[in-house]
């Protein structure tokens, strides 16, 4: 009886590793990292240095996300990035002014860096909204306004 008893706890405990070694290797790949403001600071000024450097459909393609895209044409989205080419140059951008927000929408975390940025022909605030999909930021929405 004693040794049926070890055996069956013996097998509970078992099974119990194994169930754990499965839930800590799905929660590990399933878990999407929160980014720094750093990373997010990064990310915005890898933004701005795109939307001057590369072509529309390099940005619509590689930093807009799936929703955003859907909402609006490849010509618009080539229209709104035109516009803020059409500003010049950057005269005064502090990264160290850039702001950070997290907010959540849909029950899902989202991120909001701005910063006011002097251009040549006019001074911006530029927004993005960012979201993290499977550790990938992707942009949901901007703006850009006078100030």
């Amino acid at each position: 009886m004693k040794k049926v008893i070890g055996i069956i706890i013996g097998v509970l405990v078992i099974v119990a590793i194994a169930a754990g070694i499965i839930f800590a290797t799905k929660n590990t790949n399933n878990t999407t990292v929160k980014p720094s403001n750093e990373v997010l600071v990064q990310y915005y000024d890898n933004y701005l240095t795109q939307i001057a450097q590369s072509k529309d459909e390099d940005i619509y393609n590689n930093l807009l996300d799936e929703s955003l895209r859907k909402k609006f044409t490849q010509e618009q989205i080539s229209q709104m990035f035109a516009y803020l080419k059409g500003l010049g140059s950057v005269k005064e951008y502090n990264k160290n002014n850039v702001k950070i927000e997290t907010i959540t929408e849909n029950n899902k975390e989202i991120y909001v860096v701005s910063s006011k940025i002097v251009y040549e022909n006019a001074p911006q605030t530029i927004k993005i909204k960012l979201i993290n999909r499977g550790n990938d930021l992707k942009i949901i929405g901007f703006s850009f306004t006078n100030y």
